[in-house]
C-alpha cells in the first residue's frame, strides 16, 4: 500500500521509529533522560537538586525529640524562658505579679520568689508613665534627628 496515512502502509515502522510523538520514536529514551536532568535543574521542579540536598522531609524532622532533649540538657533556659514570659506577659496584667524560680537540686532545691513586688504596687501606675514618657521623649527625639535626612 503507497496511501503513509493507511495502517497497512509498508514504510509505518520507519514514520513510526522517526515521529516524535509516536510510541516507537528512536530518541524516546534520550528524550526522557534530558527531562529528567532538566528537571534537577528547574528551580520551581520538586526534583531541583538544592531542595533535595538541603531542605529536609517532613518527616524527617523530629522536633519533640530536639525539644525534650534541650528541655533535659539544659533545664535552666526552660526556666528563664518561663521567668522571661511572666515579666513581658505582667506588663498588661494589673494584679501584683508572681516571678517564681525553680532551683535544681545542686542549688538546694524547691520554688523561691524571685522578685517581691508588695512594695512596687503603690507606685506601678506612676512608674509607667514615668516609662512611657521617657520612652516617647526619645522616640521623639530620634524622630526629630532622621525625618530632616529622609526628606532631603
Amino acid at each position: 500500500m503507497l496511501n503513509p496515512f493507511s495502517e497497512n502502509f509498508f514504510l509505518k515502522w520507519l514514520f513510526d521509529f522517526l515521529n516524535p510523538a509516536s510510541e516507537n520514536f528512536f530518541l524516546k529514551g534520550f528524550v526522557e533522560i534530558v527531562s529528567t536532568i532538566l528537571s534537577y535543574l528547574n528551580p520551581f521542579s520538586d526534583n531541583f537538586f538544592l531542595k533535595i540536598a538541603f531542605v529536609p522531609d517532613g518527616d524527617s524532622i523530629r522536633t519533640d525529640v530536639i525539644e525534650t532533649t534541650i528541655k533535659n540538657k539544659f533545664s535552666f533556659f526552660s526556666n528563664f524562658s518561663n521567668f522571661f514570659g511572666l515579666v513581658f506577659n505582667s506588663l498588661a496584667d494589673e494584679s501584683e505579679p508572681e516571678f517564681m524560680i525553680t532551683l535544681p537540686g545542686f542549688l538546694g532545691g524547691g520554688t523561691y520568689e524571685a522578685i517581691d513586688f508588695s512594695f512596687y504596687n503603690n507606685y506601678r501606675s506612676w512608674i509607667h508613665g514615668v516609662i512611657i514618657a521617657v520612652s516617647y521623649f526619645l522616640f521623639i527625639k530620634k524622630i526629630a534627628k532622621i525625618i530632616p535626612s529622609v526628606i532631603h
